[in-house]
């Protein structure tokens, strides 16, 4: 299925978005080299219990490049902004490689913000995370992956499959 794109404005650039369904918000994320059209089998399958808000990063598809840094931390920014944009306080988050990434320092100077979060192949580099190395960082990481109990299956080449989830009943109203 194809869905119709969206764009809004934040702090001057244009970002592209998908914007379906109902429910808590779930926010998707891409890598590097893709676009917001890698998750609409996700959106497919889920926006009958969920909103899912899924972005072009800055640079990518259809949304304008970041005006000065490509650093993380910038996107993380960004992608804060865009959430206020939409009147977001709280969602999910999901995200393959960059994506992951942006959402670990999104976690990370945002948290109030963020239920749970689902990463896919996120990388990271010692240091980056001054407040989260060693044990804290694991346990950032594993401790929002593993509260997040809808996730059955989690495929890499960036699909999602969540098994179960509709028979089983556990996504409407579950946030624990």
């Amino acid at each position: 299925m194809s869905y119709e794109a969206k764009s809004i404005e934040v702090n001057g650039q244009k970002l592209s978005y998908f914007d379906e369904g109902e429910g808590i918000p779930l926010i998707a994320l891409h890598g590097w080299i893709s676009g917001k059209e890698i998750f609409v089998p996700m959106i497919d399958f889920l926006k009958d219990s969920y909103r899912l808000i899924v972005v072009d990063l800055p640079g990518f598809g259809e949304s304008d490049p970041m005006p000065d840094s490509h650093a993380i931390d910038k996107y993380s920014d960004v992608i804060y902004e865009f959430t206020k944009a939409l009147g977001l306080e709280k969602y999910y988050m999901v995200g393959t490689s960059t994506g992951g990434t942006i959402i670990l320092y999104h976690c990370h100077k945002y948290p109030q913000r963020v239920l749970r979060s689902v990463l896919s192949s996120p990388f990271y580099h010692y240091g980056q995370f001054p407040k989260l190395t060693g044990y804290r960082l694991s346990s950032f990481i594993l401790g929002n992956i593993v509260r997040y109990t809808i996730v059955q299956k989690f495929l890499h080449m960036q699909l999602f499959i969540f098994s179960k989830v509709k028979k089983e009943g556990i996504i409407k109203g579950n946030t624990s």
